[in-house]
C-alpha cells in the first residue's frame, strides 16, 4: 500500500519554483534568469534566493522589494536595511528600469550604541520586471568589499527575462515504482540475486 502511495510523487524541488543548472538560477514561474558566480553555494526558499561564497565572507540574496514604483522600494531598502547611500544611480538592467545603490550599512543600534561585528558594504540593485521589483544585495565587510564588488556587479547585471522555453518547461522528477521481476528479466538476473553498488543495469522509462 505505501508504495503504490508513493508511486508517481514528485522527487526533489519543483523546478518551477526555481532552479540551478550550470551556474545559471532559472525560475520559470517568475520567467527570470540570473548567473551564480562559479563554485558559491545556493539556497532557495519561495521568500529569496540566497549565494555565498565559498570563503563565507561575502553573499547575495534575491528578494521582492516592497513598493509600487523604485523610488518608493528604495526608500524602503535605506530605511528597512539602515543604509548610508554612498551613490545611487538610475541604470537599465538587459532592458529593465533598475537602480543601483553602493551603501555602508550604518552599525548604530536602536540606543545610539555601535553594533557588534565588523562594519558591512552592500551594493544593491532594484529591477522592475513584471509589475514587482526584484531586490539583489551583495554584502561582504568593508576590508572585503572591493574584492568581491566585480563579482556583486557581473552577478546582478546579468538578472534578465527568462525566454527559453526548455527551461520554462522544465519538468520534476517523479518517484516511479516498479516490480522486481521486470528488472530481473530485463537484465538477465536471478530474483535473489543482490547489486553491488556502481552497477549499471537497465530500467523502464515512460510518461507517467
Amino acid at each position: 500500500d505505501y508504495m503504490r502511495r508513493i508511486d508517481g510523487l514528485m522527487y526533489g524541488e519543483d523546478p518551477k519554483q526555481g532552479f540551478v543548472e550550470k551556474n545559471v538560477f532559472y525560475h520559470p514561474e517568475l520567467k527570470f534568469q540570473h548567473d551564480i558566480p562559479a563554485n558559491w553555494k545556493t539556497q532557495n526558499t519561495p521568500q529569496q534566493f540566497q549565494m555565498a561564497s565559498e570563503d563565507g565572507k561575502a553573499m547575495m540574496v534575491l528578494t521582492l522589494a516592497s513598493g509600487s514604483s523604485l523610488e518608493e522600494a528604495k526608500a524602503t531598502v535605506i530605511r528597512e536595511n539602515n543604509l548610508n547611500v554612498l551613490e545611487s544611480t538610475t541604470v537599465s538592467v538587459n532592458g529593465l528600469p533598475a537602480i543601483t545603490m553602493l551603501s555602508d550599512v550604518n552599525q548604530a543600534t536602536a540606543n545610539g550604541q555601535q553594533a557588534q561585528g565588523e562594519p558591512l558594504k552592500v551594493l544593491t540593485y532594484l529591477i522592475e520586471y513584471n509589475r514587482a521589483i526584484y531586490k539583489i544585495h551583495g554584502l561582504a565587510a568593508k576590508k572585503d568589499f572591493n574584492f568581491y564588488f566585480q563579482t556583486f556587479f557581473n552577478t546582478m547585471r546579468s538578472f534578465k527575462v527568462l525566454t527559453d522555453q526548455t527551461k520554462i518547461n522544465k519538468k520534476p522528477t517523479f518517484i516511479k515504482v516498479v516490480k522486481h521481476k521486470e528488472l530481473s528479466i530485463l537484465n538477465g538476473m536471478e530474483l535473489t540475486q543482490s547489486v553491488s553498488s556502481g552497477t549499471m543495469y537497465k530500467v523502464l522509462k515512460g510518461d507517467f
